[in-house]
């Protein structure tokens, strides 16, 4: 039996059949209460806040029509405004190009927090139709039954509408595997020619709203905007990128985005500042006179490392000194200094606070867990390569590399490519992740075995550049097959000297460092693509593994020669003064070193822009 009832008043029966599935949604409500209160507990337990912004509820208010818009988590004034512009412009241009607008971010990095507040911002100005949060918990036929009772309940004319078509047509199959019949609810809107447009929001859809996706691609004529967000699921960006008319595709990013960066600065500041001032003026007893030099503030900053949760944490734990602001701040840049917060459980929550998240997503990989390293290692590397090209690289079936692609999606995100339609680039979000995975002690049996990765990475790396060496020696077309290798490549030559210094034994480590001066003849040739700070920690790295392939003084002629041609404009590279590598700065002068045998050795020089390398025949 259909959920709707009617009788022979159509206004009075559309209220009716409102008022079922109003019951149906009090349970949907009652439901995602107890998963609410599930997820706060178990993030009370990890001590962890996964949230990317500090949560600031307010009151459910009531809205046009008796609806209530349900306050949560929302943006800290002042951040994210380029995103909230994006979207807030979307909604508000008439020449818009598609009704669909997709946020994507991987795991807290902020989508619920800045859908919020567009909701909001969205009700206040009369254009929300309907606000659905943890979208993931609700089925298709929830989802679609919420919007069309909160459009009901705002439109009298699309209720008298909805109740003819639900009166004239069979009752709806609401375990049907197809969401066409529930998405029919909606259609009566395309005869109300006159209805204004009026937002959707759906936060936290996954891989298993295909469906639902697919369906709304094709309401373009209705007066409806959708706004969607989601983790980066590779089969969401295929269903809405690729389409006749692409969705609207806002991407939110992690950690080392310069606005990012500037709203963690922006919100610790003012956080830490305004704290300390209400302890100075409010009722709290405090027996020291607040300050924050900016030293300790840098410090704390960087700790932070751009993350909204960690920020957060800090400021807790500042909080607990209420009457001792300085005592507080003293406190965590000690911690922050010693070893002491990875040795206590005690302090573990607040510079590891994300670990809980990693152990849950990589202890439910089905498959290779040293293969999803793998894959972690080199989009943490390089965010260029598409899963078919990191099959390639690995020399792996695309499938495998495919299947672990996509239960890793929480940490990655996904850039779609005009170039490659079908096959997004792929790059790591989350990179503390490298750092978790590379300490044994939080990260127990989950843990990179390095004696058996970074020498596969590396190995993997001199392959494929002997591989594009030989292909440029026969003087290859370029074809699709091609076309893949020499990404790789390049990908291989920007990145193995980020592998290299991980290589944990001598013998291993002076094996590859010798296959590597092999290769320099293509590395000549793509010079500019490799990464100056990258190139000098492996400079002072391969001093240490096999000094004779790295010098800056004459062993030979050969090198004399080379000395001789840059010696009036560039200065050699110290080779000793590693603890400076922080802060060297090429400005003042460029840097030369020599790398290879003494028979056969290339000239390095290099400027902050870049390197650029010369053989004995270039002279």
């Amino acid at each position: 039996m259909s959920y709707f009832g009617w009788r022979n008043d159509p206004r009075g029966a559309a209220r009716e059949a409102i008022a079922q599935v109003r019951q149906q949604l009090q349970l949907l409500e009652k439901k995602e209460e107890h998963l609410r209160k599930k997820i706060g507990e178990e993030m009370n337990e990890a001590k962890s806040n996964i949230v990317s912004n500090k949560s600031a509820g307010f009151e459910s208010q009531p809205t046009n029509g008796g609806r209530v818009f349900r306050g949560g988590p929302c943006c800290y004034p002042g951040t994210r405004k380029s995103f909230l512009d994006q979207i807030i412009g979307w909604i508000s241009d008439d020449s818009r190009e598609s009704h669909i607008l997709w946020l994507c971010g991987a795991l807290g990095v902020g989508k619920t927090a800045i859908v919020n507040l567009v909701a909001q911002w969205a009700d206040e100005s009369n254009l929300l139709a309907v606000s659905i949060p943890h979208a993931s918990k609700h089925s298709l036929e929830q989802i679609i039954a919420t919007v069309a009772y909160e459009l009901a309940l705002t439109s009298s004319g699309y209720a008298e509408l909805l109740y003819d078509m639900i009166k004239n047509k069979a009752p709806l199959n609401w375990k049907s595997d197809s969401g066409s019949q529930v998405i029919d609810l909606l259609v009566p809107l395309s005869d109300l020619p006159h209805e204004p447009k009026r937002l959707v929001v759906i936060d936290g859809i996954g891989a298993s709203h295909l469906e639902l996706i697919k369906s709304i691609t094709l309401l373009s004529d209705l007066p409806l905007l959708w706004l969607i967000s989601s983790q980066p699921v590779r089969e969401i960006l295929l269903a809405l990128y690729h389409t006749p008319n692409p969705c609207h595709y806002v991407e939110l990013p992690y950690g080392d985005y310069p606005e990012v960066a500037q709203d963690i600065e922006h919100y610790l500041r003012q956080e830490l500042m305004q704290s300390m001032h209400l302890r100075s003026t409010g009722g709290i007893s405090i027996r020291q006179t607040p300050s924050l030099s900016e030293d300790d503030f840098s410090i704390i900053l960087k700790a932070a490392s751009n993350t909204f949760s960690y920020a957060e944490g800090f400021l807790q734990f500042i909080r607990i000194y209420s009457s001792e602001p300085n005592t507080g701040i003293k406190k965590l840049v000690d911690l922050i200094k010693s070893s002491e917060k990875e040795s206590s459980s005690e302090y573990r929550h607040l510079f590891f606070g994300l670990d809980p998240a990693y152990r849950t997503i990589l202890s439910q990989i089905r498959g290779r867990l040293d293969l999803a390293q793998v894959i972690i290692l080199i989009t943490g590397a390089s965010a260029t390569l598409a899963i078919q090209e990191i099959a390639s690289f690995m020399g792996l079936p695309s499938e495998e590399i495919d299947s672990l692609v996509g239960q890793l999606h929480p940490v990655l995100h996904f850039t779609p490519s005009k170039h490659r339609v079908g096959q997004p680039t792929v790059g790591l979000s989350h990179k503390f992740l490298i750092d978790y995975l590379d300490d044994s002690s939080r990260s127990l049996k989950l843990s990179v075995d390095h004696r058996v990765i970074y020498p596969r990475l590396t190995r993997a790396c001199l392959s494929s550049i002997r591989q594009n060496q030989s292909l440029l020696a026969l003087g290859a077309q370029m074809t699709p097959y091609v076309e893949i290798l020499h990404r790789v490549t390049l990908f291989s030559i920007s990145s193995i000297w980020q592998f290299f210094p991980k290589l944990p034994e001598i013998l291993p480590a002076q094996q590859l460092m010798s296959e590597l001066v092999t290769t320099l003849g293509v590395l000549q040739r793509f010079s500019g693509r490799i990464p100056v700070r990258d190139f000098i920690r492996f400079i002072y790295w391969a001093k240490d593994i096999k000094p004779n392939l790295v010098r800056t003084s004459c062993t030979s002629a050969v090198d004399f020669m080379l000395i001789e041609a840059c010696h009036t404009i560039a200065e050699p590279l110290s080779l000793f003064e590693t603890s400076t590598l922080g802060y060297l700065s090429l400005s003042d002068a460029p840097r030369y070193v020599l790398l290879g045998h003494s028979q056969d050795p290339v000239l390095v020089i290099l400027i902050n822009e870049g390197i650029t390398i010369y053989s004995v025949k270039d002279l």
